[in-house]
């Protein structure tokens, strides 16, 4: 059984009023530029939750969630289970409908990010509401917080992105012989930007005269950085700008947005098999280089961090390859 809600039959009033509020925080994640793929986590991990509660706690507000509530939430994700709750129905005086929700245990990572999204959205509901009176609030606080240490990663459970070979460089660049193909690779492996971020690149947030990038990263707020590789950078960005008239840096075929980043990720993914590199190697594996690549040149982790634009340095550190053989193949690529 996959770990995803399998039967559900519930009537509450608040249903829609729950799902409505789902959908204003997509809303605020799509603004604070979060990928498609990220969006559509978040939007699972938050129907788990409304489908659990409706059955949990049938007719009662999502407002009327207590920490001990989320700990019957927890223990559920942890074991797995099933949902029976009983309720009369007016239309047949005395007749009891079952509510039933079920679930398969979820791996210890993905209760961690479940509650991790379940708190953000929680978080989210009280700001919403920050301008009212503490009595008039209906989220006065996160009934997460209590909870969000409870469960431990094991080191089996985390998935470690593997790094992109610096030795296989060239020969990927070989098999990109498309300007758009080469800016991408380039703007992953030596400006450390994620897919969706490249993907939304706009032509005017690259300065020529600086070589600074300047554009929103994950979250919604503006970086501006030295890019490593800016000459380079430079001469495939302006050779891409003469493509199209649109204002963005990869448009879609209409010129009126940006590519999707599902197109963008299945056409890095080809590059990456045309060159017979490992299955395991992804987009977000250029990243991870970048920072090693960045890291062994100048051995400073806080540089690297603001590079990434990182909130936090040890977010930075489970991104470095520190070996003594990785560090070194990764000396190639100490001038910019």
């Amino acid at each position: 059984m996959k770990n995803d809600i399998v039967k559900f039959k519930a009537h509450s009033s608040y249903q829609e009023v729950h799902r409505n509020l789902i959908e204003k925080y997509k809303l605020i994640l799509d603004h604070q530029n979060k990928s498609s793929h990220t969006i559509k986590s978040y939007n699972a991990d938050l129907t788990k939750l409304l489908n659990w509660w409706h059955a949990y706690r049938p007719n009662k507000p999502l407002w009327k969630i207590k920490s001990y509530d989320i700990g019957e939430f927890i223990t559920l994700l942890k074991n797995g289970g099933k949902i029976y709750s009983k309720s009369r129905s007016w239309k047949v005086p005395f007749k009891e409908e079952i509510h039933r929700f079920e679930i398969s245990p979820l791996s210890i990572s993905s209760q961690k990010r479940t509650l991790s999204t379940v708190n953000g959205f929680f978080n989210f509901l009280s700001s919403i509401e920050r301008d009212y009176p503490f009595w008039k609030k209906k989220f006065k606080s996160s009934p997460i917080v209590k909870h969000l240490h409870d469960i431990k990663l094991k080191d089996q459970d985390i998935d470690h992105t593997e790094n992109f070979p610096a030795k296989d460089w060239d020969h990927l660049l070989e098999q990109a012989w498309k300007v758009d193909e080469k800016l991408v690779l380039h703007l992953m492996f030596f400006a450390g930007l994620r897919l969706a971020e490249v993907a939304k690149l706009k032509k005017s947030d690259f300065n020529h005269r600086t070589g600074e990038i300047n554009t929103i990263r994950k979250g919604g707020k503006r970086h501006n950085f030295f890019v490593q590789k800016a000459s380079t950078i430079e001469k495939l960005w302006m050779a891409q700008e003469q493509r199209s008239d649109s204002e963005f840096l990869f448009p879609n075929r209409y010129k009126d947005s940006h590519i999707s980043e599902r197109a963008m990720y299945q056409r890095v993914k080809n590059l990456i098999k045309k060159a017979g590199l490992s299955d395991k190697i992804s987009p977000h594996s250029f990243r991870k280089s970048c920072a090693t690549e960045l890291y062994s040149n100048t051995k400073d982790l806080l540089l690297v961090r603001d590079y990434l634009n990182h909130s936090d340095a040890k977010v930075t550190q489970t991104y470095i390859e520190t070996s003594p053989d990785t560090q070194k193949n990764y000396e190639v690529f100490c001038h910019p």
